[in-house]
């Protein structure tokens, strides 16, 4: 971690609300669900709120997700009970990567700082964290189109290549492009969700409005 607060001056808090949720949960490293947390309690509530929906739209519910990743570590919590704990808190491994990430995301987009989108981001990009394999456990989706539909939705994201963009994503990049041709929003056509029809059909789990359920999870 040395010599990496320059890129996070501008979110600097998440650090310590991580190391204090480790401490509070019994935890001898910050992991990954600790800096989740600290990411929802720290970052501009409008950024999560827009993250919030962006997941929606593929069907994760991000209240829910919290809701899982605290009753884990508080699970985890009960088990160990341990009392011992260091005064600094060291960064597990997999957290170490989400972060790094963060900041090669940043600089791919030519930014000298990382924000909220980018930590986000990088819990979807990392395959070796919890979060990523909650989604994909608990949601049974794709992470790979979850993390192009937010990159075609966020402009900072849009030419910003990662691992994730693979051969083996070349079908789906080309029904992407067919739809291209006849749509004006192709993107949502492609891997999104008709939010009108699915209101409709009364079938639409709503974020708006959901402030105070995602103020509840940042407590």
């Amino acid at each position: 971690m040395k010599g990496w607060h320059i890129y996070f001056t501008d979110i600097h808090e998440m650090f310590t609300y991580a190391e204090l949720s480790a401490k509070r949960y019994g935890s001898k490293r910050v992991l990954p669900e600790h800096l989740w947390i600290a990411a929802l309690v720290t970052f501009d509530q409008k950024k999560i709120l827009k993250m919030a929906k962006l997941l929606n739209t593929m069907n994760i519910d991000i209240v829910e997700l919290t809701e899982k990743i605290k009753k884990k570590l508080e699970e985890e919590r009960k088990k160990s009970m341990k009392t011992d704990l260091p005064e600094k808190i060291p960064y597990s491994k997999d957290t170490k990567k989400i972060l790094k990430k963060s900041i090669e995301i940043a600089k791919k987009c030519s930014r000298d700082k990382v924000l909220p989108e980018d930590i986000f981001l990088s819990f979807l990009i990392e395959e070796e964290n919890s979060i990523r394999k909650t989604i994909e456990r608990d949601y049974r989706v794709k992470i790979k189109t979850v993390i192009h539909f937010i990159k075609e939705k966020v402009p900072e994201f849009r030419d910003m290549a990662t691992e994730d963009d693979d051969d083996e994503d070349e079908p789906q990049r080309s029904q992407y492009q067919r739809s291209s041709r006849s749509s004006k929003t192709p993107v949502l056509d492609t891997f999104g969700t008709d939010l009108t029809k699915a209101a409709a059909e009364g079938k639409l789990d709503i974020v708006v409005g959901r402030e105070k359920e995602i103020e509840r999870i940042c407590q």
